[in-house]
């Protein structure tokens, strides 16, 4: 499954407390709780299921990917965790500039709100709508 990875103008990371951080992330997972999503409940896995499969070939053009996080690698996830408007990424290196523009198209042609959150070595998260925030 193949995608092409549109150029996109430099984007505006915005900075905030990791409480806000989680807040922000927290509201994403209750609005798909709720049904706010767009994706009918019959297409939600086969939603995330795209959106895994898609961040995972970008990750694997920035470095090397576990998928289960059984052996070391810079990225690491499993599809069978949670799947929803979230995808978890553990991350052992800082997360490019050049990674994030990569991702914006990738969520963008998905038809509901989703976010790739980095979890490791620093925490960031990537949203559909083109948003980008990293904790303090």
């Amino acid at each position: 499954m193949g995608f092409v990875v549109a150029q996109t103008p430099s984007l505006k990371v915005s900075r905030v407390s990791s409480t806000e951080f989680d807040k922000v992330i927290e509201s994403v997972h209750k609005d798909y709780l709720r049904g706010s999503t767009s994706v009918p409940e019959e297409d939600q896995i086969e939603e995330f299921d795209l959106l895994y499969d898609d961040v995972v070939s970008v990750l694997r053009q920035h470095g090397s990917f576990s998928d289960g996080g059984l052996e070391e690698a810079d990225f690491a996830s499993s599809r069978y965790v949670d799947p929803g408007p979230i995808l978890v990424i553990v991350n052992s290196m800082p997360v490019s500039q050049s990674l994030m523009e990569d991702l914006v198209p990738v969520l963008a042609k998905l038809r509901g709100d989703h976010a790739v959150v980095f979890d490791g070595v620093e925490m960031v998260a990537v949203f559909s709508d083109g948003r980008i925030l990293k904790s303090n």
